[in-house]
């Protein structure tokens, strides 16, 4: 139920939503966002900072090995608040997974 006061959210109405769009976008990558507030924490008096990964969706991926960004249709993206996404290191096979933490302020 919170989560419906981010529905019909323009994600490219902010520049660090928007960068990790485009770089998804553009990169064929997963985008990541630096701190963010989330859409449906925007009305908290101390909202918890969070983070947003897009992945690109592609209309017909089958016929190149490498789609170009011309062939995104849309993107899935997930959103993290910040203290559970770094509550515990990841025990999943992803042990590989790094965060580049510089733009964290």
């Amino acid at each position: 139920a919170i989560n419906r006061k981010a529905l019909g959210f323009d994600m490219y109405s902010e520049v660090v939503r928007r960068d990790a769009l485009l770089h998804a976008r553009r990169s064929g990558s997963p985008g990541l966002t630096s701190k963010v507030v989330l859409a449906q924490d925007a009305n908290q008096v101390y909202p918890d900072p969070g983070l947003l990964l897009y992945l690109p969706v592609y209309t017909d991926a089958t016929h190149s090995a490498r789609p170009s960004e011309h062939d995104v249709s849309g993107f899935v993206f997930a959103a993290f608040r910040a203290k559970d996404f770094f509550a515990k290191p990841c025990s999943c096979a992803c042990s590989a997974f790094v965060i580049n933490m510089g733009s964290w302020r």
